[in-house]
C-alpha cells in the first residue's frame, strides 16, 4: 500500500427548499457543488482505500468499504493478484493468486506502477501479511524486488515481512514519525538477517523535540555477531554485519555483536543517543551467517531542553 494525494472529485447534492422563504428572492440554488480531495481513507473492516465517488470506484474495479467526506464519498479499496498487472490506483493491494492460500507453484509476477500523478516522488509498500522463503542463514529462497527509474532501489528482501514497509526511490528505505515506537530488521520475525542489505531507516523529529535515543526492545533483541565475542557490543571492525548512527561525538557508531551500546566490549545493553538531524539508523549486511538474527530496537524522541 502506499499514500499519495491526489486531485479533486464532486459529487452532486439536491437541496430540497421550502418555497415560501424563497418567494420575494429572484434568484435561489437548487444544487450545491460537493467536493473532497481524494485522500487516504479507512473503511469499516480497518482496510485503506482512496476517498472518491461511486461511479469512479466501480469504474476502476474498486470495491467500496466504506464512506468517507461527511458521507459524500465512498472509501473504494483496489486489489490486484493477476501477475503483470499495473497498479493504477492510490492505496492498492496487491496479492498472490489464490491468497491467503501460500503459492505452491515456481512463479515470477511482475507488476508494474502506473504514474498516477506528475509529483510523484516516492512509493511505499507496506507489507500486511507477506511470508516469502528463506533459509536459517538469511538467503532469499523467494524474495521481492524493487526497481525504480532512477536507479536507486531498496534492498531485496524476504522471509516473514508481515508489519514492516519499504519505500522507493528516496533515500530512506523506512520511515518513522511519531515520538516513540519500535522498527526491526527486515525478516526479523524469521529470527534471521538477510543478506546484502544496504538501508537507511529514518525517523521524522516531531515538534518541541531536540534529540532520539535508541534502545533494544527487549535483552536479546540485537544479535549482530560478526565472528565478535558473544554478549558483548563491538564497535570497530565490524565488516559482516552491523547498525550505525548519525551522532554529535563520534561523527558517527558502528555496532554490533550481541550487545547494542557505543561502548567497545560492553556487555550491557545501552542507550544510544542521536542529536543530529536527521535521525536515522543505516542497516550493513553482506553474507550474514545462522549467527545473525538482526535487530528489534525501541525510539523514543527527548523534548528539547
Amino acid at each position: 500500500m502506499w499514500t499519495m494525494r491526489k486531485g479533486l472529485s464532486w459529487a452532486i447534492l439536491l437541496v430540497l427548499l421550502d418555497m415560501s422563504l424563497a418567494r420575494d428572492a429572484k434568484f435561489f440554488s437548487l444544487f450545491n457543488v460537493i467536493k473532497f480531495k481524494n485522500e487516504g481513507c479507512v473503511g469499516t473492516g480497518g482496510d485503506h482505500g482512496t476517498c472518491t465517488t461511486e461511479d469512479k470506484c466501480t469504474a476502476s474495479g474498486g470495491n467500496a468499504i466504506g464512506n468517507c467526506a461527511a458521507g459524500f464519498g465512498i472509501c473504494c479499496r483496489s486489489t490486484i493478484s493477476n501477475c503483470g498487472s499495473t497498479v493504477e490506483n492510490n492505496c492498492t493491494y496487491i496479492q498472490n493468486p489464490g491468497y491467503p492460500s501460500f503459492q505452491s507453484s515456481i512463479q515470477t509476477c511482475t507488476y508494474n506502477f502506473g504514474r498516477i500523478s506528475d509529483d510523484l516522488c516516492q512509493i511505499r509498500l507496506d507489507f500486511i501479511s507477506t511470508q516469502m522463503g528463506v533459509d536459517d542463514t538469511g538467503l532469499c529462497t523467494d524474495s521481492i524486488t524493487v526497481t525504480s527509474p532512477t536507479g536507486v532501489n531498496p534492498p531485496v528482501v524476504c522471509g516473514d515481512l508481515s508489519g514492516q514497509h519499504s519505500k522507493a526511490p528516496e533515500f530512506c528505505t523506512q520511515y518513522f514519525t511519531g515520538i516513540s515506537g519500535s522498527f526491526q530488521s527486515y525478516a526479523y520475525a524469521s529470527e534471521v538477517l538477510l543478506h546484502d542489505q544496504r538501508y537507511r531507516t529514518c525517523f521524522r523529529r516531531e515538534q518541541g523535540y531536540c534529540n532520539t535515543d535508541f534502545s533494544t526492545t527487549t535483552m536479546d533483541s540485537f544479535k549482530l555477531l560478526n565472528g565478535g565475542i558473544a554478549d558483548q557490543a563491538k564497535t570497530s571492525e565490524c565488516t559482516v554485519a552491523f547498525v550505525s548512527l548519525g551522532l554529535t561525538a563520534p561523527p558517527s557508531a558502528m555496532i554490533c555483536g550481541e550487545r547494542f551500546d557505543t561502548e567497545d566490549g560492553s556487555i550491557l545493553n545501552g542507550l544510544v543517543r542521536a542529536r543530529v538531524e536527521p535521525f536515522f539508523l543505516d542497516t550493513f549486511s553482506a553474507e550474514a551467517t545462522a549467527d545473525e538474527m538482526g535487530y528489534d530496537l525501541t525510539f523514543r524522541q527527548s523534548p528539547c531542553s
